[in-house]
């Protein structure tokens, strides 16, 4: 069964994560916003904050989604420890060139909203 970016009720971290990656492939700002917590901290791994809030999330992403509408992500590899998943993903549509490129990302989930997000690139 697909996974797709409707609402959820769930609280587990990793249907959490697979709904918000649906959510990034469609392209749709508002159901992706649905899976984070209103005091998301974004980061760049470690520590390097890039995004603190829904809004200011809200303003990165919808600009990302009209300036790459081909922007899509697939997993290819998940690893999930109790709050925390990490993925490594397969990021296409959003290089100028057209090049894939690999990156990680760490979602820590709290209450069935994503707290939490590290990128390593």
């Amino acid at each position: 069964m697909p996974i797709c970016a409707q609402p959820i009720q769930a609280t587990d971290p990793e249907a959490v994560v697979a709904g918000q990656l649906a959510a990034f492939n469609e392209g749709d700002v508002d159901a992706y916003l649905q899976f984070f917590a209103p005091n998301i901290r974004v980061y760049k791994f470690p520590d390097e904050l890039v995004s603190e809030g829904l809004e200011a999330l809200r303003a990165v992403y919808a600009n990302a989604f009209a300036t790459y509408p081909d922007a899509h992500a697939v997993v290819t590899e998940r690893r999930v420890h109790g709050k925390l998943v990490i993925d490594n993903e397969r990021v296409t549509g959003i290089t100028a060139d057209g090049t894939p490129f690999l990156t990680t990302a760490i979602y820590e989930v709290e209450n069935g909203k994503i707290v939490r997000f590290w990128f390593i690139q």
